[in-house]
């Protein structure tokens, strides 16, 4: 018989070893990177930046041009980890955030695309327009860096 001591230890080992196959399985996407068109005036965003476009609070570029928001499915997985890695929110949080300005009249949600390849059509054929793919994902869409 093991004792308990060493069956917790082992059990331990084991759970960690599991989650470090989860995390390297293929396929699975190491980023999200953000894209805009290639007109639209940036190159660099402060996170804070980031945050209020995606919340739809700042509604135009520094040089008066609108911005156009294009967000993937809100359950998408890839919007999930946009959301938290980039803006450093949860889905939930956006959404209300998209909500309060729909209610209030001040605002409108961003545009719901289905799929990567829309992603890339709308944000590349939209003036002002702003998104995010898989970092994997190559594009010809401008990259726009953000910043802590």
């Amino acid at each position: 018989m093991i004792p308990r001591t060493h069956w917790h230890s082992g059990l331990l080992v084991l759970t960690l070893l599991s989650a470090l196959v989860v995390e390297a399985e293929p396929g699975k996407v190491e980023g999200v990177q953000v894209i805009a068109h290639d007109g639209a005036p940036v190159g660099t965003l402060s996170q804070q930046d980031l945050r209020a476009i995606f919340s739809m609070k700042q509604k135009f570029w520094p040089d008066g041009s609108a911005i156009n928001v294009f967000v993937l499915n809100p359950r998408h997985p890839i919007h999930e980890q946009f959301c938290r890695n980039k803006l450093q929110l949860l889905p939930f949080q956006l959404d209300r955030a998209w909500e309060r300005q729909v209610y209030s009249g001040i605002g409108k949600r961003p545009v719901v695309v289905l799929t990567y390849g829309q992603m890339l059509r709308q944000v590349a054929q939209t003036p002002g327009a702003i998104g995010y793919l898989p970092s994997d994902v190559e594009t010809t869409a401008f990259p726009v860096s953000v910043r802590p």
